[in-house]
C-alpha cells in the first residue's frame, strides 16, 4: 500500500518540519524541530491511514455477501436505476437533473466509498435543484441498502432556499406586449395580466366558462367590480381576438 504522508523539512522556516498530503500535496507544519518526534506523527497518520482502507475492504468483503454490486455499484448507476423507477414527465425531470454540471465528479463515485464532504462539495458546487434531487438520491441508495448509513444525516443538509417570488409589474408587461409581434400571443399575454391567471390555467380556459350574456369571464379578476368594463378592456386590448 503506498504511503500517502510523508516527510519534509525546510530550512527556511526554522528547521521546522512538514507533513506532505501525497494525495492533495497539501503541506502542514508539524510544529516541531524534532525529526525523532516529527518521524513518529507521521508514521502515526500513515498508520491510522493503512487501518482506514483496511477496514473499508474489510466492510466491503462482509457487505458483498449479500450484494455482489456493492464494490463497483456507483452513483451513476443509482441515478440510472432511480430515473427508470419515474415514468412520464417525473422521468424526463430526472434525466435533466442528472446532467447538472455538479453532479459530474460526483456520478463515477463508488458509492460505498463517498464520504460525506464530497457530497457536501456537490452541494457547494450546485443550485437549489441540485440540493433536492442529490437528497431525494441519497435516501433512495440508503433505502436500497447500497449505502450501510446515511453520508450525511438528516438535520445537517443544507436548508433548501428557493429565491424569493414576485409578479411581474405593469411596466415590464408593457415591454413584453410591446415586443411580441404575434397578435395571438399578444392577446394571450393581455388576458393573463387582466385576468390575473396563471399561464396554465388561462390556456385551459374555454369559451364555455365565460358568461358572454353578463360578460363575466371564468377566470375572475382581483379587485374588479365591473365585468362588464372589465370584459370591454380586455376586448379592446387583445384587438377584438376575444
Amino acid at each position: 500500500m503506498k504511503t500517502r504522508y510523508r516527510l519534509i523539512r525546510r530550512g527556511i522556516r526554522g528547521g521546522a518540519f512538514y507533513c506532505v498530503d501525497t494525495k492533495t500535496g497539501k503541506r502542514t507544519s508539524l510544529g516541531t524541530a524534532d525529526e525523532d518526534a516529527a518521524q513518529q506523527i507521521i508514521e502515526a497518520k500513515n498508520q491510522a491511514q493503512r487501518q482506514l482502507v483496511l477496514k473499508l475492504q474489510i466492510a466491503k468483503a462482509y457487505l458483498a455477501g449479500s450484494d455482489a454490486g456493492i464494490t463497483t455499484r456507483t452513483w451513476q448507476h443509482a441515478i440510472e436505476a432511480l430515473t427508470n423507477t419515474k415514468q412520464g414527465a417525473n422521468q424526463h425531470r430526472w434525466k435533466t437533473a442528472a446532467k447538472d454540471k455538479a453532479f459530474f465528479l460526483l456520478l463515477p463515485q463508488v458509492i460505498i466509498e463517498t464520504q460525506g464532504e464530497q457530497l457536501l462539495k456537490v452541494l457547494q458546487m450546485g443550485t437549489v435543484s441540485t440540493n433536492v434531487y442529490l437528497r431525494r438520491l441519497h435516501n433512495f441508495c440508503v433505502d436500497m441498502n447500497w449505502l450501510p448509513w446515511p453520508l450525511i444525516p438528516k438535520r445537517q443538509w443544507p436548508a433548501v432556499r428557493f429565491k424569493d417570488k414576485r409578479g411581474i409589474t405593469w411596466e415590464e408587461h408593457s415591454k413584453i406586449v410591446q415586443r411580441e409581434k404575434n397578435p395571438e400571443r399578444r392577446a394571450f399575454y393581455q388576458l393573463a395580466w387582466h385576468l390575473g391567471a396563471s399561464q396554465s390555467d388561462l390556456a385551459n380556459l374555454q369559451a364555455e366558462d365565460v358568461d358572454w350574456q353578463a360578460r363575466i369571464p371564468g377566470v375572475h379578476p382581483v379587485g374588479n367590480d365591473s365585468s362588464t368594463a372589465f370584459m370591454d378592456e380586455i376586448s379592446r386590448t387583445s384587438g377584438g381576438l376575444v
